[in-house]
């Protein structure tokens, strides 16, 4: 069975009571959770999850756009809208620059929740929807990053090529049939040169544990074949180090028996230890800049706004409709010209089917290996930009300067529970093998079946 377990050891009635009482705030009690496997299921969450009108619902048609959109969508067959009723919320802080006029899922706009004209607090609402949003009656896998990658790469989700994804027990049962008996040497040491071993020779990758948080533990290793030569950066620094692959294994294989060392994150701490070794992205048109990266915020299925990252840059935030402002809320510049945002939408929004809350981090430009790179042609390397998911969380896990922002993303997730918009549906997205061992072998993923939901995001760049 499946338990769900609040993100920052927090009691397990709390997010219950944080949407009964008052606006929740998504950086502290709300959304805190993670799937893990257990003989209990905790009923908290299904009191979470009923709370509100019965009426209950699915996902949002892809790119069911209302702000500013043009993006055709094929509408499900006519059935008789659906009447939701609510009482307008007492607590309701005023309208930030970052609050929507229109947030619609299914014909229900949640960005209205709370600011309904011509209802006073307490006074009962009614509107209509066009059919219930399918709300997963458990959450998924998305935080256990071994097991998201290699069901990513089971569903043929575009993502970066893994050069190794390994568990800690499944490197330790290698060393076991591999290793010469090695009395004195201690596992950690082993491991360390299993890793040594495995790291690549004269080439760009990506290396990180998958039991640590807050962007720590995550190696960027640079190769430039002209000179021949190779840097390296830790946790976001810049890449300017001679590399170590020595230093590599050794911290590597540390985080492979690290504990209570994830920012007081103690959901992680749980998460069974491992490492992924993958390529790096880098810009379209230089290998000397950073991929652009959108870490993309969905509630209810829908694109709510982006964190528009490239490196250490942090340009703005992009709404839905590729509306880019400055985190004050102020108009700033537009996306690049070769990025396709519609692209964007459509695989995150593929991504957050029947999911409350979702993030999906998307890598916009090429392997840094890639020819394009070498090209003298602007518009070939345009021409030649990829879309790829670099990971996905339920929980936003990602710092938002204003607590305004994520204020506002409380209360449309709030609005779907309280207006009472989903049904609960069982979660046919997380694998059974998962479930019953709590971790997926490579030998389980591959023996998943290929979701057609995905078909559309598989091929197009």
């Amino acid at each position: 069975m499946v338990q769900v377990t609040t993100r920052r050891q927090r009691a397990n009635p709390l997010r219950h009571m944080c949407l009964r009482d008052g606006l929740a705030s998504l950086g502290t009690c709300t959304l805190m959770v993670v799937l893990y496997a257990s003989d209990a299921t905790g009923p908290w969450l299904r009191q979470l999850r009923t709370a509100g009108n019965d009426n209950s619902g699915t996902v949002s048609p892809l790119l069911n756009r209302t702000n500013d959109s043009d993006i055709s969508v094929t509408k499900a067959s006519k059935v008789p809208p659906i009447e939701l009723s609510y009482k307008k919320p007492s607590c309701i802080p005023p309208r930030s620059p970052h609050a929507l006029q229109e947030f619609v899922v299914l014909g229900v706009n949640l960005a209205q929740y709370g600011y309904e004209s011509g209802h006073e607090a307490g006074q009962v609402v009614t509107v209509s929807m066009d059919q219930p949003y399918l709300l997963y009656e458990d959450f998924d896998i998305a935080d256990q990053l071994m097991a998201s990658k290699r069901w990513m790469q089971s569903m043929h989700i575009p993502k970066p090529e893994a050069m190794f994804l390994l568990y800690k027990h499944e490197l330790d049962a290698i060393i076991a049939k591999t290793s010469k008996a090695a009395p004195g040497i201690s596992l950690e040491r082993q491991e360390y040169r299993a890793i040594l071993r495995l790291l690549p020779r004269k080439k760009s990758f990506v290396a990180k544990p998958t039991n640590r948080a807050c962007s720590s533990g995550v190696w960027v290793v640079k190769y430039d074949s002209k000179e021949d030569k190779t840097l390296m950066g830790y946790g976001g620094s810049y890449l300017e180090t001679p590399y170590d692959d020595k230093a590599i294994a050794k911290r590597l294989s540390g985080d492979l028996n690290r504990v209570d060392d994830n920012c007081g994150d103690w959901a992680m701490d749980q998460v069974k230890a491992g490492f992924v070794i993958e390529e790096r992205f880098s810009a379209f048109d230089s290998d000397d800049k950073p991929a652009v990266e959108f870490k993309v915020f969905t509630i209810w299925g829908r694109v709510w706004l982006a964190n528009w990252r490239r490196g250490n840059r942090r340009p703005g935030l992009v709404h839905r409709n590729g509306t880019v402002v400055e985190w004050t809320g102020k108009d700033t510049d537009s996306l690049p010209d070769w990025v396709n945002w519609d692209r964007v939408v459509e695989v995150a929004e593929r991504l957050a089917r029947h999911k409350d809350m979702y993030r999906v981090d998307v890598f916009v430009g090429l392997p840094s290996d890639h020819p394009a790179l070498k090209s003298t042609s602007r518009a070939a390397q345009m021409a030649a930009v990829q879309i790829r998911v670099s990971e996905t969380e339920f929980v936003p896990s990602t710092h938002l300067k204003d607590p305004a922002l994520f204020e506002e993303a409380s209360r449309l997730w709030k609005a779907g529970y309280k207006m009472g918009i989903h049904k609960l549906i069982p979660n046919d997205e997380v694998p059974k093998a998962f479930l019953e061992k709590g971790f997926l072998s490579e030998e389980d993923a591959e023996a998943l079946a290929v979701d057609d939901h995905f078909a559309p995001i598989r091929v197009k760049n």
